[in-house]
């Protein structure tokens, strides 16, 4: 019998990421010894459970049972990897962004360390200290840029932020919203033409409202 010890990150904030979007990626880390569940999903802490039998369950299998067997909502679940872990509480991978040097995190939880040289054709050309890797981009869970690469765009009189579904978006200083397009450019991404219908809301005189705070 599993018990949950409470949402990790909140119950709002579990529901706005459910939310979000039609899919989500789901780890669920097991300890056999201290009995425990820890789920992130889509790479954040998210529930723990504890079992409360006294005992971790025994075997190799996996099984998905369905609670909701509504036909309105299908279920569907893809790229199953299963690995190993060392049994410590996983950090998010926000606490990797920091990183002195671009970093490949691989499913199994290793990674390296190095210099992101290209990514042509789904593989991805990165130069470590050692040698030079091609890495398909299936085998990849994260690419964590250096944070000394990073630059602060310009803030831009005409910029606004377009929420997506959630909590992420992009600022942009636009030159054109018609035809059901935002048309702008940042020094981030250079010139671009977004379809207004990805976005929730779009906030304008995005500075004063921060200076007002």
């Amino acid at each position: 019998e599993w018990q949950s010890t409470g949402e990790m990150i909140g119950e709002e904030k579990l529901r706005k990421v459910l939310n979000s979007s039609s899919k989500v990626k789901v780890t669920i880390y097991a300890s056999r010894k201290a009995g425990t569940l820890i789920v992130h999903i889509n790479d954040h802490p998210a529930l723990r459970y504890a079992d409360q039998g006294g005992e971790f369950p025994k075997g190799d299998g996996l099984i998905y049972v369905m609670t909701d067997n509504s036909e309105s909502i299908p279920v569907r679940i893809s790229k199953i990897r299963i690995g190993t872990w060392d049994g410590k509480p996983p950090d998010p991978v926000v606490s990797e962004y920091q990183a002195d040097k671009d970093t490949v995190l691989f499913p199994n939880n290793d990674k390296t360390t190095g210099t992101l040289k290209s990514l042509v054709q789904g593989t991805l050309l990165f130069e470590t200290e050692f040698a030079q890797l091609s890495i398909p981009l299936e085998r990849i869970s994260s690419l964590v840029l250096s944070s000394e690469k990073r630059r602060q765009a310009k803030r831009e009189i005409n910029d606004i932020r377009a929420f997506f579904t959630g909590e992420d978006y992009v600022t942009v200083s636009i030159s054109d919203i018609s035809g059901g397009k935002i048309r702008g450019k940042s020094e981030n991404t250079g010139n671009v033409v977004m379809d207004i219908g990805a976005f929730s809301k779009i906030s304008f005189n995005i500075y004063d409202e921060e200076e007002n705070k």
